[in-house]
């Protein structure tokens, strides 16, 4: 439920002080980050159950997400919507449930969109995707796993 900072988040998502922080590392004889594209995993960007409304909380979280991406002005974000394989309550059947999930995390990575969108982000440059819970995390049946697999996962590309 941590907020993470601007700074914090630009560690994470420019290049520049990623290259930097990575020639520093080398600099000592280790092993780098890497040339993955970052991509971070927020678990704390929720919503209310069941809904794609946000959070006050998440809502805190994508104010410093877009101070970032208004820094470093990526190309292009991608806002990708995970939620839990748990069923729709009154819902019985499996394939109404993957659909639903579906949609709902749509709804959801829409909603982070339209929050950057309102905060300065160009609305061309952010992309969405909602996979309901087709990629999961965590493959347990616990809470804490139902848990993992609630998420919002933001790419930015340079």
């Amino acid at each position: 439920g941590k907020i993470l900072n601007k700074e914090s988040l630009l560690l994470l998502y420019d290049k520049q002080r990623r290259d930097k922080i990575n020639r520093l590392i080398s600099d000592c004889g280790l092993r780098g980050l890497g040339g993955a594209e970052p991509k971070g995993t927020f678990r704390n960007v929720t919503f209310h159950t069941g809904s794609a409304t946000l959070t006050k909380s998440a809502k805190q979280q994508i104010e410093n997400l877009a101070a970032a991406f208004r820094q470093i002005m990526p190309s292009v974000i991608k806002v990708h919507g995970h939620t839990d394989r748990q069923a729709f309550k009154g819902v019985t059947d499996k394939a109404e449930n993957d659909r639903l999930n579906i949609e709902l995390s749509q709804q959801r990575a829409f909603a982070v969109k339209r929050e950057l969108v309102a905060r300065g982000i160009s609305k061309k440059r952010i992309q969405t995707w909602g996979y309901g819970s087709k990629k999961p995390l965590d493959k347990g049946n616990s809470e804490a796993a139902y848990a993992k697999n609630r998420r919002v996962e933001i790419e930015s590309v340079d």
